[in-house]
């Protein structure tokens, strides 16, 4: 449990920064003078970005462990928001957004998925619904935070104080996260023989109908989704809320 506490507090920061960016639309492309199509492309992009990340980050999760995997998209996230925060021309907002923050947030939403079932068996789902409800949390607390604070003292201070929350998260899971559960037999919580669930080699999997059912849902659920969630708040302030 202490090890889903720690991806849920990941989770949450890792995507909850993520999610702010509807907040900072308005800002850079007033500032910049660029257009809402321009200013939101990196963020429409990044999730393309994320998806073919997180092909290789799973592999290297089940090959290293979560640990140096997650200080690593904690580290690069960070380092994206701070070249965020010093930017001053279109490519490099493209490139600290599709490139960082793309490669940290598509780790911080993969690792939970890949390290949860290696801990827990018969409470798997619980475990993993209360590490991804980081993302619900984390889109609750982050954007009135970033408002608050680009209102305060800017867009630019804002992304650096979320670059050091972010840095705070990555070394608070490297004090908590461990590569793989003990084996024993007598705990309860480890993944025994005989309570094993099946594994496919990832040929196996793509000839799997159920396989392609999901990849197709949650293409059709996350797409319009997240690309929708990035102009709710300008709408609604051109709107007078």
């Amino acid at each position: 449990w202490i090890i889903t506490g720690t991806l849920l507090v990941l989770v949450t920061v890792v995507w909850g920064s993520y999610y702010a960016f509807g907040v900072f639309l308005k800002p850079l492309a007033e500032e910049f003078e660029w257009t809402r199509a321009t200013t939101s492309g990196p963020y429409g992009l990044s999730l393309g970005v994320q998806g073919l990340v997180g092909l290789a980050v799973g592999a290297i999760c089940d090959r290293y462990g979560p640990h140096a995997v997650t200080v690593f998209a904690c580290l690069t996230t960070a380092v994206g928001y701070v070249f965020m925060s010093r930017m001053h021309s279109l490519w490099e907002f493209y490139l600290s957004m599709l490139v960082l923050v793309a490669i940290g947030t598509s780790t911080g939403y993969v690792v939970p998925v890949a390290t949860i079932p290696q801990w827990f068996v018969q409470r798997r789902g619980l475990a993993l619904g209360l590490a991804l409800a980081g993302m619900g949390i984390g889109d609750m607390v982050f954007p009135r935070l970033m408002t608050y604070l680009i209102g305060r003292d800017g867009w630019r201070s804002a992304y650096l104080v979320m670059a050091g929350i972010v840095v705070g998260v990555a070394l608070l899971c490297a004090a908590l996260l461990r590569r793989s559960p003990p084996r024993a037999q007598s705990e309860p919580h480890a993944i025994r023989e005989d309570t094993a669930t099946e594994t496919f080699t990832v040929r196996q999997l793509l000839k799997l109908k159920h396989f392609w059912n999901l990849f197709a849902l949650w293409t059709l659920v996350a797409a319009p989704l997240q690309i929708i969630r990035a102009h709710i708040v300008p709408a609604a302030t051109d709107s007078g809320m």
